[in-house]
């Protein structure tokens, strides 16, 4: 196998373009450096969920479920989503909403933490990790398959969070499940 030496010659006049390619360059490391600080900051979110999510299973004995609802801020005179979700399961006794204080998942006492989850039903938060209702049953038309070998806390969170965005309810909205399980 041979090698063949390239080289590269470069006439003044492409020198600007020489220049604008190395602001470039700073300007693509600068960028780089703003996404390993997103990262960063991003994986410090997931440890903070990841903790949470522990701490509630240490805390909950018959096992509960999680469910993070992307909470954007909404317009001028509007509620958010999250809002609106939980007062529409409140309307039909499906949950026990938190008004006037959101509970903070990541610095709440252990004792509260096994209270809120020994009722029966999810705990409904932001991805900030506030706690907006606790006992909430899920509803939602069935979109997805069940399994039933997997159980009906987990069949009800899958089955909610599919609902959430099918095309009937059209909520675009993010949100994730977590089923903590009786057994760990």
């Amino acid at each position: 196998m041979s090698i063949k030496k390239v080289s590269i010659s470069c006439p003044l006049s492409e020198l600007k373009s020489k220049i604008d390619f190395e602001q470039s360059s700073k300007e693509i490391n600068t960028q780089i450096e703003e996404v390993d600080k997103s990262i960063e900051k991003a994986s410090e979110y997931i440890n903070s969920i990841k903790s949470v999510i522990d701490k509630i299973r240490k805390n909950a004995s018959h096992g509960t479920g999680m469910i993070l609802i992307e909470e954007p801020i909404p317009k001028s005179g509007e509620r958010s989503f999250l809002e609106k979700e939980i007062d529409r399961l409140v309307g039909f006794g499906k949950a026990y909403a938190i008004k006037e204080h959101s509970l903070d998942l990541f610095r709440i006492k252990d004792k509260l933490l096994k209270g809120i989850t020994a009722i029966d039903g999810a705990v409904f938060c932001n991805f900030d990790l506030q706690c907006k209702a606790i006992g909430v049953i899920v509803d939602g038309q069935t979109v997805k398959a069940g399994n039933p070998g997997r159980g009906a806390r987990y069949n009800s969170l899958v089955n909610y969070v599919r609902c959430l965005n099918s095309e009937e309810r059209k909520a675009n909205i993010n949100c994730m499940a977590v089923v903590i399980s009786e057994d760990g």
